[in-house]
């Protein structure tokens, strides 16, 4: 998915900064690139390499705090403070996260296809707007390398995307967060992250 975009980790955690301050500074009006809806939900469904699996994304404050949900696992996030977790929810552990590749997940999951910078994809074309999620969202595709990936998203996020070897499809979104999403349960064990050592 990093193909798409063709940005590095540090420049996308500067713009995911960016956006994330001017969207709480300015009510949530995000210029560029950025999700322009306060809060949500989104669950959605990926496949690669054949494989299917099913994740949650909550976020709120414009994505200053987010949750990622995959099977046991989750990462959770404060973007203004820079603190990432991941939660083991089989074993009732956490452990710290190096924020900026948890942050970058965020970035994967923002729409540009209402931005400019879109237009300089390789073989960029408009296509016409498609409900997804209950949700009218814009769509765009690029061709790259004689590969096709086709994009749609509505303010912000991504809710759509198929590429050759991978897919993504929103299965449903609301605009209400969950209580507690974005803590540490008060029985979760803090343990060393191995992938630090």
């Amino acid at each position: 998915m990093k193909a798409i975009f063709r940005i590095s980790i540090s420049m996308a955690i500067l713009m995911i900064a960016t956006m994330v301050c001017k969207a709480q500074n300015s009510g949530g009006q995000a210029n560029g690139v950025g999700i322009k809806v306060k809060s949500g939900n989104l669950a959605f469904k990926m496949v690669e390499d054949g494989k299917e699996e099913m994740a949650n994304f909550i976020f709120d404050d414009f994505g200053a705090f987010f949750r990622l949900e995959f099977n046991d696992e989750c990462s959770i996030a404060d973007a203004t403070a820079q603190k990432a977790y991941k939660l083991n929810h089989a074993d009732k552990t956490y452990s710290e996260e190096d924020p900026f590749s948890v942050l970058f997940s965020l970035y994967l999951l923002l729409y540009v296809g209402d931005n400019d910078v879109a237009k300089e994809y390789p073989g960029y074309k408009k296509l016409s707007n498609r409900t997804i999620a209950g949700k009218s969202c814009t769509a765009f595709s690029f061709t790259n390398d004689s590969k096709t990936t086709t994009l749609a998203g509505w303010k912000g996020l991504l809710l759509f995307k198929e590429a050759p070897e991978s897919s993504f499809l929103a299965t449903s979104f609301t605009e209400t967060v969950p209580a507690n999403s974005f803590s540490i349960p008060a029985d979760y064990k803090l343990v060393e992250n191995e992938e630090k050592e």
